[in-house]
């Protein structure tokens, strides 16, 4: 057989066997089950928040439990699907009390949390380690540069494990006078498993502000 020809049909083979090989690869995981959207899911956490008050200088401590659940979907102005997501609250001697509606629109590129009135873009996709992004990016308020510092991790919290964590860290300044740190962490198909807010301030010797963290306790479809 012709050398040339020869060439010609290794080099069309090799050229069809790449092309297979492109088109029965599996298409990127965005991260979009790090946030489940699927009616009557729900989440419940334990919450312990810390109270500084300058005012009459003393420390105040709650313990409760949050539980948030998707109540349906409904398609936004921009044509996204959204989400209607309901938060309930109560403590260990209380019964599950409505408190809050907040909406939650999920795209290829980004989630979004809208409380009262108010829109922040908790997580972008795809969910990579190092990416960052403007929570405020879609409100008015000024710039806060989040970041997720760890992906594809194990987290363990109140006894359980959770595999394939990522952490979105939303703010880190601290100093002498101040500390304002939040951070999140979620699981893929149950959502957020863990929230750390410190707001704290030091004026006139005086502390004010608070710390609050959500660990979930509980999760499933009702």
């Amino acid at each position: 057989m012709n050398k040339v020809l020869i060439i010609v049909i290794l080099t069309a083979i090799i050229a069809f066997t790449y092309s297979c090989k492109k088109e029965t690869e599996e298409p990127m995981d965005l991260g979009l089950d790090y946030f489940p959207t699927e009616k009557g899911f729900y989440q419940v956490y334990k919450v312990d928040s810390i109270v500084y008050d300058d005012y009459f200088n003393k420390i105040d401590t709650f313990h409760f439990y949050v539980k948030m659940v998707i109540q349906d979907k409904f398609t936004d102005n921009a044509n996204n699907d959204a989400y209607r997501w309901r938060k309930y609250s109560k403590t260990d001697s209380t019964s599950w009390e409505f408190c809050d509606n907040y909406t939650v629109t999920k795209t290829k590129q980004s989630l979004e949390t809208t409380i009262q009135n108010k829109r922040l873009i908790n997580l972008i996709f795809p969910v990579v380690a190092g990416k960052t992004w403007d929570l405020n990016a879609m409100n008015t308020e000024k710039e806060v540069s989040s970041i997720y510092t760890d992906v594809d991790f194990s987290e363990s919290l109140l006894g359980n494990t959770y595999d394939n964590c990522a952490k979105a860290n939303y703010q880190e300044e601290v100093n002498l006078i101040q500390e304002f740190i939040k951070h999140e962490t979620f699981s893929k198909n149950i959502g957020m498993i863990h929230r750390r807010s410190i707001h704290k301030e030091i004026k006139n010797n005086k502390t004010r502000g608070y710390d609050v963290e959500y660990i979930i306790s509980e999760y499933g479809k009702e």
